[in-house]
Formats: C-alpha cells, structure tokens, sequence
C-alpha cells in the first residue's frame, strides 16, 4: 500500500497540531517526496513546526511518526537527514 493510500485511512481532521486542524499533513508528507528542493524544504519546515512546535507534541504527532519510518525506506525521499533531525 503507498503512502498516499494509508494516509488517507486517517481522519486527520480530527486530530490537533499547533495551529489547530491537522488535515493539512498528508499534504506535507506527500511533499516531503517532491523533486522540488523548495517544496520539499517548505513541508520539512511546516511540518515539523505543527507536530512539534517548541517541544510540544499533539494528537496528530503520534499519527505522523509512522510515515516518518515509511517515508526513511522510500528510495523517492530526498534530504532523509532532515528527517532524522
């Protein structure tokens, strides 16, 4: 199953980052694997600043770990490091 199809398994409306609804991370996941060096730099910095913000987790970071493990293996993810980081 791709990334896309599972991400769509989740209702991420319902879950909360630091600016609020969630619905917007399958979107910055999905770009994390863009050819556009710009694209993929903005989703790494607007994602990490929702999941994360200053330390804080919330109801969505849980969700989003996972395609962070799916997204290291993908031979399509470029700046893997950043997501180590």
């Amino acid at each position: 199953m791709s990334i896309e199809n599972k991400l769509y398994e989740i209702d991420w409306a319902s879950l909360e980052h630091a600016y609020g609804s969630a619905e917007d991370v399958p979107s910055l996941l999905i770009n994390l694997q863009s050819d556009n060096p710009n694209v993929r730099s903005q989703a790494y910095h607007e994602l990490f600043g929702n999941i994360w913000h200053q330390g804080t987790i919330y109801s969505a970071t849980a969700y989003v770990v996972p395609f962070l493990f799916d997204l290291l293996d993908s031979p399509m993810t470029q700046d893997k490091d950043m997501l180590l980081a």
